[in-house]
């Protein structure tokens, strides 16, 4: 059994036996103390209960502390039982194309980071990505990771196949498919496999080929890709929805919100077996389905590819061994708190104080606005800069008091133009009852902690 002590979450270089001794204790040596165990025999690491040094009312005489590392060794002696240090999963659906929008990429990222959070994964879930905001986001992604934690990364939406290797297509990519443009998805995989942790990649998108376009030049990011053959890392489990050459498929009623293959992963990626067999009883599921395509085209089929050892035969449902003290802090969309707005009618001089604002997230790039208020003053939401604002329901109505609900995306582009010292606003107009051909608009600005650089949070 192996041992590595940690104070104020900084390893103690030489602290790697059972019990921990400081003596002297001088006051640096107060605060939070916590091991790591871990064994040859197993692939796991535990983290142990957090000890806490502090002077003991007003004796700051103490000579000598000794910590134990409180059961640790007994749980990582559970046997072939296997654990994560924590669970981490990176969720993209891309659905606003311009020439050939998608409908259920949406409804896949959202069902499947539902699920995955019942499964105690954290989750950073993005809709509509361009280029350069899918690098930023996977790079941000793999800062989050290291060894002996769970990676998921899944993708929904346009995929195509050149040179054998598949490419994700951002929403700002051209219709026409330059390579240059999309995402090599050999690239994402190494830079997660370099993490060293277990990584399971799921890719929910067409392999059409297109490899009539030779002489379209590949990016430089192709060398990275290149370079994992040679690293020898054996920590990716991938999964495509379709072989290489085919087409993946959405329902095409509507009832089938979510794409097939996502449909049947929902029904058992919270199965207690192993990956491998989570993906295989999704194949059997998929099947299940009764696929039928239209124009003669063959039925997509799941593609596995297992780069993972033999031995780790990790679990969606693998526990966190002490999630009071995860590797990687929750990730959660930092929201605007509820507030109250006022004005003036200026000719009527009556002031409105039923108007009531508060968010809600449903991706970690997009807030939902509920505006609650009179029901004769009629909202609507304009978005300032590179928001964009779209009613998100049906107005919900109780006695003379309605609630509307709107849309605000592109806060990635808001991000941005933040850190460059743009505003993101929104304009929000009522209507006078008084005088039909009078509107009143009052401005709100997005909160710093929504709008920032860390705002990859959810």
């Amino acid at each position: 059994v192996h041992y590595q002590w940690y104070h104020n979450e900084v390893e103690l270089i030489g602290a790697t036996d059972a019990t921990l001794t400081r003596s002297p204790v001088a006051e640096d040596h107060l605060g939070p103390y916590h091991c790591e165990v871990s064994s040859e025999y197993s692939a796991n690491t535990v983290i142990s209960d957090t000890c806490r040094v502090h002077w003991k009312e007003h004796n700051t005489s103490l000579t000598t502390v000794n910590i134990q590392q409180v059961g640790a060794e007994e749980v990582l002696k559970l046997g072939d039982k296997i654990y994560a240090a924590d669970k981490m999963a990176l969720l993209i659906g891309n659905s606003g194309y311009k020439g050939k929008p998608l409908k259920c990429s949406k409804n896949d990222v959202k069902a499947l980071t539902n699920k995955l959070r019942q499964l105690n994964f954290k989750t950073i879930s993005l809709v509509d990505l361009t280029l350069s905001q899918t690098v930023k986001a996977v790079d941000f992604f793999c800062h989050l990771l290291d060894e002996k934690m769970y990676a998921v990364f899944y993708y929904s939406g346009h995929g195509v196949a050149y040179h054998n290797t598949t490419y994700l297509m951002p929403i700002d990519a051209d219709q026409s498919i330059k390579i240059d443009e999309c995402v090599n998805s050999d690239v994402i995989k190494t830079k997660l496999q370099r993490t060293k942790s277990k990584v399971i990649m799921i890719f929910d998108c067409c392999r059409t080929s297109i490899e009539e376009q030779a002489s379209v030049p590949l990016s430089s990011m192709q060398s990275i890709a290149n370079r994992s053959q040679s690293e020898g890392f054996s920590n990716v489990f991938q999964v495509f929805a379709c072989a290489p050459s085919l087409e993946s498929y959405e329902g095409k009623h509507s009832r089938d919100r979510c794409s097939f293959m996502t449909q049947a992963l929902l029904q058992v990626v919270d199965k207690p077996v192993s990956v491998s067999d989570v993906f295989r009883l999704t194949e059997e599921c998929y099947d299940q389905l009764n696929l039928t395509v239209s124009g003669g085209k063959p039925s997509p089929r799941l593609q596995k590819f297992v780069q993972m050892k033999s031995e780790n035969k990790i679990s969606f449902c693998d526990p966190i061994p002490n999630p009071q003290m995860p590797r990687c802090k929750e990730l959660l969309l930092v929201l605007p708190k509820k507030c109250n707005l006022e004005f003036a009618h200026p000719k009527l001089k009556r002031t409105y104080r039923q108007i009531e604002l508060t968010f809600q997230a449903i991706f970690s790039n997009v807030i939902i606005v509920d505006i609650t208020c009179d029901a004769a003053l009629q909202p609507e939401v304009n978005a300032v800069g590179s928001l964009t604002a779209e009613l998100a329901c049906d107005v919900q109505r109780k006695l003379n008091i309605i609630t509307t609900s709107f849309r605000i995306s592109n806060l990635l582009e808001a991000e941005e133009g933040a850190v460059q010292g743009k505003i993101a606003k929104l304009q929000i107009s009522f209507q006078m009852p008084e005088d039909s051909s009078a509107k009143e608009t009052l401005e709100y600005e997005l909160p710093s902690e929504l709008i920032k650089p860390t705002f990859y949070r959810h």
